[in-house]
């Protein structure tokens, strides 16, 4: 798009990345303005329709580990599937239902083959937290 190695120059030099020299440039190529930079909150973090619906919704997010692949591999196995199954049902709470107490988890140990996630839940809970569940 624009002259590689002028990018390049000037992605090492501000610490950037040439994708993003690239964008601001065509932005300013096209529109003959600076590209405004994201409004940032309180505490640095830049602002966004995502974060306006978690904080709304009292939501956390808990992003995975650096450099742990397998965090995120749970997740996306999770909407596979769902994308998978979702036809299936009626609505997503049916969905939920099956996901966790009618399936059968595939990766468990031979010790808790065959179990539901609730299955495998209760199973693990120590006995003295089962009984809080009841009497609360």
């Amino acid at each position: 798009m624009f002259n590689y190695i002028s990018s390049r120059i000037i992605a090492a030099d501000m610490k950037i990345s040439i994708r993003t020299v690239n964008r601001v440039w065509g932005y300013w190529m096209k529109n003959k303005e600076p590209l405004a930079p994201k409004k940032m909150d309180k505490n640095g973090e830049f602002e966004s329709a995502f974060g306006q619906f978690l904080a709304e919704n009292e939501i956390k997010h808990i992003l995975a580990r650096v450099k742990h692949p397998q965090t995120n591999g749970k997740i996306e196995k999770w909407y596979h599937t769902y994308e998978k199954s979702r036809k299936l049902f009626d609505d997503f709470y049916k969905f939920l239902n099956w996901y966790n107490s009618v399936r059968y988890h595939e990766s468990l140990d031979e010790k808790h083959y065959l179990q539901t996630p609730e299955d495998a839940f209760w199973s693990r809970l120590p006995d003295g937290c089962k009984l809080n569940v009841f009497l609360s």
